[in-house]
């Protein structure tokens, strides 16, 4: 805790395990000092370069950069250059493209546009940081704006703005690259309920596009500012397939395919999503479904009734393809005991002489 009652902002990471975040921890050194505010402004699509900003002994109103090493553990955060830290301004987020080659970034900076504008500055031969422009007036108004992201593919930007149309406070916009006319154009209010009379700030898009992540306070939260993910039902989600054969459990009694009777049942709403027979010669299913938990339910006159659960994850533990073989039981089936294996036999002990 901190000499005002507040607590120290550190870096935490929550990896995903079967499509679900684990409970998060710190990063720990070199990123998280002893003393102060560490903050992530910025991270590629990759997750191989951070961009921070530090309120402690290190420094401050200034963006450092860290790189991950081959094992995914990030390295010392070096201040960048003076062409993105200026002299007597502050610059407090950025965004990274995923080829690590430009960066966008908000500075009060003299020569802006009116309160906090976006500037951009691309990477040189050299390595190092080159002139920062500002991205003028499609992007920046009289009033302030903040927090630049932009899409892995590096045609979307998405940025906070108390100006343009905003409904009150930041609202979040975003704006499509041009390759026509090589700019960024066409500002948008990405609208209710993403944007609130309050301020809505620092949105992150994934890579499919299908979520977004944004940091906010609303009524429901657990205090302060917390995290949250909105679902952009315009665009589809990645679908995975199960797939596998159906045999029979006992090799006397064949099963007849095309009588076999397949339904999924999503677990969310219990809601049949669809029933489904296998292949009426070779015994294979098909069954393709977004993400979610599924009970799989297989019937067939004369067999048990065999179901399963099915956790089809997102984000980065999705799998295109899961296979699961079954076999069916026929009713009243009992499976052969495998005989028992012969008792060691003693070894007889020799009499001692009297």
């Amino acid at each position: 805790m901190e000499m005002n009652g507040d607590y120290a902002s550190g870096v935490f990471v929550s990896k995903v395990v079967n499509g679900a975040y684990s409970k998060a921890k710190s990063i720990g050194p070199p990123i998280n000092t002893s003393e102060g505010d560490e903050e992530v402004i910025g991270l590629s699509a990759s997750g191989e370069t951070m961009l921070l900003y530090y309120d402690n002994m290190k420094g401050v109103g200034d963006i450092y950069l860290a790189e991950a090493d081959k094992k995914g553990n990030f390295k010392k955060a070096d201040i960048l250059d003076q062409s993105i830290n200026s002299v007597n301004g502050f610059e407090i987020s950025a965004a990274i493209t995923n080829d690590g080659m430009t960066i966008y970034f908000t500075s009060d900076r003299k020569g802006g546009l009116g309160g906090t504008d976006i500037w951009m500055s691309r990477r040189l031969p050299t390595g190092h940081w080159g002139e920062a422009t500002n991205m003028g007036p499609e992007v920046n108004t009289e009033m302030d704006e903040d927090f630049p992201s932009v899409s892995p593919d590096g045609k979307t930007l998405y940025f906070s703005s108390k100006g343009h149309t905003s409904m009150g406070g930041y609202d979040i916009f975003k704006m499509e690259w041009d390759d026509l006319n090589q700019k960024w154009t066409n500002p948008k209010n990405l609208g209710y309920p993403i944007n609130t009379p309050e301020d809505n700030m620092n949105f992150r898009i994934s890579e499919t596009g299908r979520f977004g992540y944004i940091s906010a306070i609303r009524d429901e939260g657990y205090g302060d500012l917390d995290i949250y993910r909105v679902t952009f039902n315009n665009v589809e989600p990645k679908y995975s397939i199960l797939k596998g054969r159906i045999t029979s459990a006992d090799t006397l009694k064949k099963i007849k395919f095309s009588d076999v009777f397949i339904s999924v049942i999503n677990e969310k709403n219990q809601e049949n999503i669809g029933n489904y027979v296998p292949n009426s010669n070779t015994g294979k299913y098909v069954i393709i479904v977004p993400p979610g938990i599924y009970t799989v339910n297989i019937d067939m006159a004369g067999f048990q009734t065999f179901s399963f659960k099915q956790n089809v994850a997102d984000k980065s533990s999705f799998k295109s393809e899961i296979d699961r073989e079954i076999k069916l039981l026929p009713t009243g089936y009992v499976a052969p005991v495998p005989p028992e294996a012969p008792k060691p036999q003693g070894v007889p002990q020799k009499k001692k002489a009297g």
